[in-house]
């Protein structure tokens, strides 16, 4: 074992130390090391993210909101209210809301509030209030204030809200959005971004078919022979195309006679056929002792079997299926 001529403790913070030792601080450096320093503000269980609003000119309502201001985790489960005071006729200003952070430093007791601070009335163009911008939670000051959000009034008048810090979504799929289960994937969509989908199932971005859009498009299929229904959900993602369906027969009983020519169930378009034809899919259905199974075709998908059978009104196949197309 090796000798080691100085030894300095540090604070393992996440390990056990026999006495209470994680503080605030830690956790709070920790917070920010992940989320970053400041403000940041969440989006609420479903999924929009809290904004002020004005009540009337003199009140300001502030809805449940969940925050960090320099790694310290806040939220309140209650609307609050701040009122601010008047505008007046032909001056401008600007004033904030703001979450200001105070410690005892004789108890060590911290707290955080809301407030509204007044800013400064010009016939000119205003200016936010002023703070000592050198305060921060991270560096140890004991008073530091963060700017939640910014109303400018005109004369008597509101005229623009604006929330500040930063907003912070799940991190796996931030840039993008999920459009349905069907789609098996998620659409590289910029988060906010409006989407569209026409009545065949297609998606869209709001300025239109995107050609980047195209493998992450529910895939429309024509039916093939009359008599049987299938129903199912196809997508493609990259060179794969994933197909769930259930055939179910519709029209009078019929015969399959052994490796006869299939019956078409499904027509494959041209960019979604496979680039190797006849390939035999198992299923289950409705008799497990058919010998009957889907066969993908270079055009189509069809339903086949391997000894000769009887298939009555209401018989069903179903699987799962995915190949490369060409």
């Amino acid at each position: 074992m090796a000798d080691y001529n100085t030894q300095v403790p540090v604070n393992l913070v996440t390990g056990k130390a026999g006495t209470p030792h994680v503080t605030s601080a830690d956790i709070g450096s920790f917070n920010a090391a992940l989320q970053g320093a400041g403000l940041i503000r969440y989006p609420d269980a479903n999924g929009t993210v809290p904004a002020i609003t004005m009540a009337s000119a003199t009140s300001v309502t502030i809805p449940p909101m969940s925050v960090l201001v320099d790694g310290r985790y806040a939220r309140w489960t209650d609307a609050k209210v701040l009122s601010i005071d008047a505008g007046t006729d032909g001056q401008n200003r600007i004033d904030d809301i703001i979450l200001l952070y105070e410690r005892d430093d004789s108890t060590g007791v911290e707290k955080l509030s809301l407030k509204a601070k007044r800013g400064t009335p010009t016939a000119s163009t205003p200016t936010p209030p002023g703070y000592d911008t050198s305060a921060s939670i991270l560096a140890g000051s004991a008073h530091a204030p963060v700017v939640l959000a910014r109303i400018r009034l005109t004369g008597t008048s509101v005229t623009g809200v604006t929330m500040m810090g930063t907003v912070r979504t799940n991190p796996i799929t931030t840039g993008m959005r999920v459009a349905t289960k069907a789609q098996l994937a998620l659409l590289p969509v910029t988060p906010g971004a409006t989407v569209y989908c026409d009545e065949d199932g297609h998606w869209y971005g709001a300025t239109g078919h995107d050609a980047t859009w195209r493998d992450w498009t529910q895939l429309t299929l024509s039916a093939g022979a009359s008599g049987w229904s299938t129903a199912y959900s196809a997508t493609r993602s990259g060179d794969m195309l994933t197909i769930s369906l259930k055939t179910t027969r519709t029209g009078g009983a019929t015969t399959l006679n052994a490796w006869a020519t299939g019956v078409d169930i499904l027509k494959l378009p041209e960019g979604y056929r496979p680039r190797i034809s006849d390939i035999n899919v198992p299923v289950i259905n409705s008799r497990p002792s058919n010998p009957i199974f889907y066969q993908i075709n270079s055009a189509s998908i069809s339903v086949r079997a391997s000894a000769k059978i009887s298939i009555p009104t209401g018989d069903w196949i179903s699987a799962t299926m995915s190949f490369p197309v060409a």
